[in-house]
């Protein structure tokens, strides 16, 4: 919800109208992007890997900053981009990513200009995420490819650091938004 700041104007001689100027927000919610995702086709053999688009778009009246990777390079890695399949009975199967980080220390604007893209409204950004069609527990069915964009937590900044990322002129996306579409895997 944006803060208001408001002042009393004099109109002509007599009417007094409050003014208002929104203050700038530094996070927005996840309902400024449309957040969708596709694939070639919806069928695929098991064994194959899906390459699974996403694109995020810009629906809102203005610029603002989303996720440019799968992960954030912060440490441990915030996952901004994650899909899973959904059988039939509704059982979730997850993929396991493993790794260690040691990333480089640099500064919170300098990190997030490295992990953002500055989306103007209506303007799009696209990646990819490869899903393994013989994950642990998958076989050949139909399913539901889930995916999540998640933004950012105000929590997951100090005050110094928000008073940094207000240094960058524009907000920064908040919260999740959810996509999902119907795949078949049949055996190979």
């Amino acid at each position: 919800m944006r803060e208001m700041k408001c002042v009393l104007a004099i109109l002509g001689f007599l009417a007094l109208v409050p003014v208002c100027r929104a203050q700038h927000e530094l996070f927005v919610p996840a309902n400024d992007v449309s957040f969708t995702i596709s694939t070639e086709r919806s069928t695929y053999k098991y064994g194959e890997q899906i390459e699974l688009k996403y694109k995020i778009t810009n629906i809102s009246n203005a610029a603002l900053f989303v996720p440019r990777w799968l992960y954030g390079g912060d440490c441990p890695h915030k996952w901004h981009v994650r899909a899973w399949f959904e059988d039939s009975s509704g059982k979730h199967y997850y993929g396991g990513w493993g790794g260690s980080c040691s990333p480089t220390p640099m500064g919170i604007v300098e990190r997030m200009r490295k992990d953002t893209v500055l989306l103007n409204p209506m303007q799009e950004f696209e990646g990819t995420l490869d899903l393994p069609t013989d994950w642990l527990g998958v076989k050949p069915d139909k399913y539901r490819i889930e995916a999540y964009l998640d933004g950012w937590l105000e929590t997951d900044f100090t005050a110094e650091q928000e008073a940094e990322l207000a240094s960058m002129g524009h907000p920064f996306l908040r919260g999740d938004a959810v996509a999902s579409i119907a795949v078949s895997i049949r055996p190979r």
